[in-house]
C-alpha cells in the first residue's frame, strides 16, 4: 500500500518548471466581461513579461475604465515607448487627454493612432470627436465619416457624425446620419433617443412619437424609451 505522502505511483521530473498562464486567467474574465477580476492576472503577466505592450494597453484600459487616469497613462505610455506601431496604445493615451478635456493632446495622440493603423476607426472617431470640441467641424466630420466607412455599424461615430451636424443646424443631414444609424445599428437606444429629440426641436412631435415606438417595439422594457414616449403623448 502506497503511502498518502507519497501519492504518485512513480517518482517523476518536470522537463521545465511548470507554471501557469495567467494571460489565459485575465482573459477569461475580460472575455466574460470582469476587467477588475482580470487585473490581479494581468500584473502577474507583466511581472513575468514587463516589455509585453499588449498586457500593458488591457491593463491600461481597465485602469480607464476604472477612472484612474494616472494609472492608466503610464500603462499606454510605457506601451507606447515599447511599441511605436500599438495604434490601441496611442487611443488609450488619446482617451485619457480626452477624459481630462485636452483636446489638443487627445488630437495628438489619436494622430499617432492612425499614422500606425491608418485604418482604425477608433482612432479616426477619437480624433474626429477631439476636433469637433475644439469648433474645427469640417476636420471633423472627414474623420467620423472615414470612421463609418471602415465599419459601417460604428453607432458611436455615427451618432457624433449627427450631433456635430445638429450642431451646426444642418438637421436635415443629422436625422439622415440617425436614421441610418438605426437601420445598421438598430441595437444601439441613442440612435433613436437622439432622433426623435431632434424631431421635437424640429417641431415634428408625431415623428419622435414614431420614433420612441420603434425603440420600444423592440425593447418593451426600455423606461427611458417608455417615459419619453408619455412625455410626448401628453403634449
Amino acid at each position: 500500500m502506497r503511502s498518502t505522502a507519497d501519492p504518485l505511483p512513480f517518482p517523476g521530473f518536470y522537463v521545465q518548471q511548470p507554471k501557469r498562464d495567467y494571460f489565459k486567467f485575465g482573459a477569461a474574465y475580460l472575455w466574460a466581461g470582469m476587467p477588475e477580476q482580470a487585473l490581479p492576472y494581468l500584473k502577474r503577466v507583466l511581472q513575468q513579461t514587463p516589455e509585453n505592450a499588449r498586457v500593458l494597453v488591457l491593463v491600461g484600459q481597465i485602469y480607464l475604465e476604472q477612472d484612474k487616469a494616472a494609472e492608466a497613462s503610464a500603462a499606454f505610455n510605457k506601451a507606447a515607448q515599447l511599441d511605436p506601431t500599438a495604434a490601441n496604445a496611442w487611443i488609450g493615451l488619446g482617451d485619457v487627454a480626452a477624459k481630462q478635456g485636452n483636446n489638443t493632446e487627445a488630437a495628438a495622440h489619436y494622430s499617432k493612432a492612425l499614422a500606425a493603423d491608418p485604418d482604425s476607426p477608433e482612432a479616426a472617431n477619437g480624433l474626429g470627436l477631439a476636433l469637433a470640441k475644439s469648433d474645427q467641424f469640417a476636420k471633423a466630420q472627414r474623420y467620423f465619416e472615414q470612421a463609418i466607412a471602415e465599419r459601417r455599424d460604428y453607432a458611436e461615430a455615427i451618432n457624433n457624425l449627427a450631433v456635430l451636424f445638429s450642431h451646426q443646424g444642418k438637421w436635415n443631414d443629422a436625422m439622415a446620419a440617425w436614421t441610418y444609424g438605426i437601420q445598421v445599428a438598430p441595437g444601439e437606444d441613442i440612435l433613436y433617443l437622439n432622433l426623435s429629440r431632434a424631431y421635437v426641436s424640429l417641431g415634428q412631435p408625431e415623428k419622435a412619437r414614431v420614433t420612441m415606438q420603434r425603440l420600444l417595439d423592440r425593447d418593451a422594457n426600455n423606461q427611458t424609451a417608455r417615459r419619453a414616449l408619455q412625455e410626448l403623448n401628453g403634449r
